[in-house]
């Protein structure tokens, strides 16, 4: 540690004499002593104190070095950071004594002019504020006075005051002259983003009044009605724009989002399809337009999109990891794990290994599926758990029980709290019939979160089961049933407790809300097995039937079958 200090000084020292050596300053022997109450050393002192405070989280302290360090050296650059340090400190004073240093020092840098503006609107003085802002507005809309005055709307949004940054820009617009409707475009997005809404449509009117056909102002009031929920207002405005001005692209994919956003998208899809021919390089537009084609089960078009976009050399490790997807999906193994190997990257990298290593097990070469599970480089506990879950359904997928659970527990070890891992192994310990560790690893999730649907529920549904302990069973399933009472799996599991509590006609009308939702063989076995009991054979046969045609190799209703002697 002391090393690092030692050299961490020296490289200090050097940015300090070469911001002095850039002013002018001559440090040569001969040279007459610098005109300053303190000596260079001293300021060497309080930029390393400045730093040491500042990595400590001392931010009070760190700012009175820095701004002390500026003053003595005149520095563009450590007033700069004095004035950021001041900002991290909430201390003001300091910040406006930096800040106005270092405009001193660079009358022209905007950034300088960003800084001094918002200290000076902390400060409550307003109309100093407004001086500031216009001398950057000044500097900025000769290279373009939309974003000038963008850059001003968002430096003020980060405010906590609403009312006053919406006054201050306010008084902008009415001082913007023949730059009023970009300005008050702004004064709209400042609205919006402080959920002034009335505020912001009558801004984003005032400036289509002003000048008929602003692409930006109409994008946006759309935009506004969206944020409020009027998505089907939003939709109208934007067509009705579009059929005056169709080769739009902005318009027409403010328009295209418009609809995905109100899942309209067959009509979001031609939409995308539209600025794809207007467009073909867009990388965006062909991402987008293939998901849309994914989600319409349009596979070969989807494909095409993707590819285009490998082509393009845009957006290449999500397009990757699609063609991977329904490669799979089309059973075409060595094409999916070519894709997959291709990614080294972005928010799909560790999805697509996992694929690649399932690929592989799949392969019946466990070994280096495994191999390569363990290569990847997990980059936080999140991904460690995925990695580990992966490994043990694998080895559980091989029939290899044992061998899942111990990493399971190895993980448990490190992570005992963590419900992913707790699940994944009470889950194997109930295919292993360890139903008592199954137990202990539910309530230990629930006892950290009592409403954990997944633990209430298969710790429910097991009790009912393979016990008989149902009125406990009972107990965890209502609970999850009154947490969610449209899902599938919890009502499958009351009405089996229920049927397992005796309750016949309740089991029946659970289980038939179930198999409403979603027609799944192990519901069709126990509500045949129910009807069966209360001597409805001709139905219980009519269940079990359905079931067979739609999943003929189904082993659940097979053996309920069996077990009747019904074939």
């Amino acid at each position: 540690m002391i090393k690092f200090r030692i050299v961490y000084g020296f490289v200090l020292a050097s940015i300090l004499l070469g911001a002095c050596a850039s002013q002018g300053v001559n440090l040569t022997p001969e040279a007459p002593a610098a005109q300053s109450d303190q000596p260079p050393g001293d300021a060497i002192y309080d930029v390393l104190v400045g730093e040491i405070a500042g990595q400590r989280g001392q931010w009070p302290i760190a700012a009175t070095h820095y701004l002390h360090a500026a003053q003595t050296t005149h520095s563009p650059a450590i007033a700069e950071r004095a004035t950021r340090v001041a900002f991290l400190a909430g201390d003001t004073k300091a910040g406006l004594e930096a800040a106005r240093l270092w405009l001193t020092l660079q009358p022209n840098n905007n950034e300088a002019h960003q800084s001094l503006a918002i200290l000076l609107l902390r400060n409550g003085e307003t109309v100093n504020t407004l001086t500031e802002l216009e001398t950057l507005l000044a500097n900025l809309r000769p290279h373009g006075a939309e974003e000038a005055y963008t850059l001003v709307a968002a430096l003020l949004a980060r405010e906590k005051d609403p009312d006053a940054v919406l006054g201050i820009m306010s008084t902008l617009v009415d001082r913007a002259g023949r730059y009023q409707p970009e300005a008050l475009i702004a004064l709209g997005r400042l609205a919006l983003q402080t959920k002034r809404f009335a505020v912001a449509m009558e801004s984003l009117d005032k400036a289509l009044r002003a000048r008929p056909g602003l692409i930006d102002a109409m994008i946006l009031r759309a935009r506004v009605l969206q944020i409020q929920g009027k998505r089907e207002a939003a939709l109208h405005y934007l067509g009705d724009v579009l059929k005056t001005q169709p080769n739009d692209h902005p318009l027409r994919l403010a328009y295209g989002r418009a609809l995905i956003d109100a899942a309209q998208f067959d009509q979001a899809r031609e939409q995308f399809t539209v600025l794809a021919h207007q467009d073909p390089n867009n990388g965006d537009v062909l991402f987008a337009l293939g998901i849309l084609c994914l989600q319409a089960n349009q596979d070969a078009q989807a494909k095409q999109q993707f590819l285009r976009l490998i082509d393009l050399k845009q957006r290449t490790q999500e397009a990757a990891f699609y063609l991977g997807q329904l490669a799979e999906t089309h059973k075409r193994t060595a094409e999916a794990m070519k894709w997959y190997r291709s990614i080294n990257g972005g928010d799909n990298a560790l999805d697509a290994h996992i694929r690649l290593a399932v690929l592989i097990a799949r392969q019946g070469d466990l070994a280096a599926a495994r191999d390569h599970l363990h290569s990847i480089e997990p980059q936080d506990t999140a991904q460690s758990v995925r990695l580990v879950l992966t490994e043990a359904d694998l080895l559980t997928d091989a029939g290899r029980l044992e061998e899942s659970m111990e990493i399971l527990s190895r993980a448990i070890t490190e992570l005992p709290d963590n419900a992913d891992l707790l699940y994944a192994h009470a889950m194997t310990a109930e295919r292993m019939n360890k139903i008592s560790i199954l137990e202990e690893d539910l309530t230990t999730i629930l006892s950290t979160d009592p409403n954990h649907v997944q633990a209430l529920n298969a710790l429910g549904y097991t009790l009912a089961d393979r016990t008989k302990r149902f009125q406990d069973a009972l107990g965890y399933i209502q609970r999850a049933l009154a947490l969610r009472p449209k899902d599938f799996y919890i009502l499958d599991s009351m009405g089996w407790v229920q049927y397992r509590l005796g309750n016949h006609a309740e089991a029946v009308r659970y289980l038939e809300q179930a198999i409403a939702l979603r027609d799944d063989p192990e519901v069709a076995a126990h509500l045949g097995e129910v009807l069966w009991v209360m001597g409805n054979h001709k139905e219980a046969r009519k269940v079990w039937q359905h079931a067979m045609k739609r999943d003929p190799n189904s082993k659940v209703v097979r053996e309920a079958m069996d077990h009747f002697n019904e074939h």
